[in-house]
């Protein structure tokens, strides 16, 4: 069902279309294409594509492995701003996950460890959670079944409730709807089930009531780490809420360990941006480092980090940090772009944005070869930097009606825009036409 947006009113009169300046379209079709295919500041969310420059996805898939054999493995990707850091956590987080595995992006660390299981919560969303929690209680209902009669369900459906259960536990949802399960007394079972394998009581009972529509709502604000009112949280038999970073801890684990009950064998927790705890007063810095240990200390399997982080504040972590750095196995190290990875960037980005495919010697198009150099010189080799600036010419080609993009006509076009501060066209001894 599709939703009409309605004009926008000043006391109640609609303003007309008319009343604003006529936007133009640009015909991205000139350059055959459907739409200006480089991104500008930030990738987008959902990457499915990486060019490789050099061995950084074999080595990620090597820590990955690693990690599913059983024993924790962590990675740290070093890489400059705009140098493609984001990009490869989005990439391996599109890859990744499956029946298995459960990727779970974080852009940045916060500035405590209960920040990040906050944001943590907050990436796998309410959907996911509530699913969990509905599928959860289908695999207990599943296996009490198939070892004995129970009062929450009638014993001439036992034996059929069991098959549809065995094709997808989430199937319960629509048993209990069509009143064929008693939820209260499977609850009151399944908690005190879970309760024995979980860290965190709490957490037990805040994640079953995440099925329940009257109390979903502050079952799930008390998950993300909200401080819950006493009288509301004496409603969810909720002792106290997540309020430190002992508490963020054992929350996490107690997830962790429902999710591997259904069968997630591994989860990857890809941090980036971890830099900006060189920011935070040394002792929130050194707390934040050591909670992150200890995480890692508590998780001898079925974890598996990738932080990613900007190379001067990597150097600091690694001299006065040991105990954190040496939980990290892998290192890998983003370099800058030249001219070959830059071809292979650019034709990616490009070809998938394509209305017909170019003829091999046009594969560029409308960028002329020429362009490599002058764009990896004023892009100073940076991915991000180098990105928009083809964003920018080929607006800006398009705009003035440019036929193709050849060193010239960028220059031209990009010298209009002096906050950009093209190079003068000569560089200090750097070699852009190597391979």
């Amino acid at each position: 069902m599709s939703i009409e947006r309605e004009h926008p009113k000043i006391d109640n009169v609609p303003i007309q279309q008319t009343e604003f300046p006529h936007i133009p379209h640009i015909r991205y079709d000139r350059y055959n294409l459907k739409r200006n295919p480089f991104p500008g500041a930030v990738p987008c969310d959902n990457i499915d594509f990486i060019v490789e420059r050099g061995n950084e996805v074999r080595d990620i898939s090597w820590t990955i492995s690693s990690a599913l054999e059983g024993i924790s493995t962590h990675s740290i990707i070093v890489g400059g701003y705009g140098n493609g850091k984001t990009h490869l956590l989005r990439y391996m987080e599109k890859v990744l996950s499956n029946n298995k595995l459960l990727a779970i992006y974080i852009n940045t660390p916060g500035e405590s460890f209960k920040s990040l299981y906050c944001s943590i919560i907050y990436a796998l969303g309410q959907a996911f959670m509530k699913r969990v929690s509905w599928s959860y209680l289908g695999n207990f209902c599943r296996r009490e079944l198939g070892e004995e009669n129970h009062s929450y369900v009638e014993h001439n459906d036992r034996e059929k409730i069991c098959e549809v259960l065995n094709k997808d536990p989430y199937n319960i949802k629509k048993l209990v709807e069509e009143g064929k399960i008693l939820l209260p007394q499977l609850i009151n079972e399944a908690k005190k089930f879970i309760s024995s394998r979980v860290l965190l009581v709490d957490f037990t009972t805040a994640f079953l009531h995440l099925i329940l529509k009257e109390y979903w709502f502050l079952a799930w604000k008390w998950l993300c780490g909200e401080d819950i009112p006493y009288t509301q949280r004496r409603e969810l038999e909720l002792s106290m809420s997540i309020t430190n970073d002992e508490r963020a801890l054992r929350s996490f684990l107690s997830l962790k360990k429902l999710l591997q009950d259904l069968g997630y064998s591994l989860i990857v927790l890809l941090i980036d941006e971890f830099e900006v705890i060189e920011a935070l007063p040394m002792r929130t810095k050194q707390k934040i480092l050591n909670e992150v240990r200890h995480l890692i200390d508590l998780t001898p399997s079925g974890l598996c980090i990738l932080l990613s982080c900007a190379p001067e504040v990597w150097r600091s972590i690694l001299s006065d940090y040991h105990a954190f750095t040496e939980r990290f196995t892998h290192f890998i190290f983003l370099k800058p772009l030249n001219k070959a990875d830059l071809r292979k960037i650019m034709m990616t980005y490009l070809n998938k944005e394509r209305i017909t495919d170019p003829p091999n010697e046009d594969s560029l198009y409308p960028f002329t070869e020429d362009t490599l150099d002058f764009l990896l010189r004023n892009g100073m080799r940076n991915v991000r930097q180098t990105l928009k600036l083809c964003q920018i010419a080929v607006d800006l080609g398009l705009k003035q009606k440019k036929e193709r993009l050849d060193t010239g006509i960028i220059k031209s076009l990009l010298s209009q825009l002096p906050s950009l501060n093209l190079s003068s066209g000569e560089h200090s001894g750097e070699n852009f036409n190597e391979t």
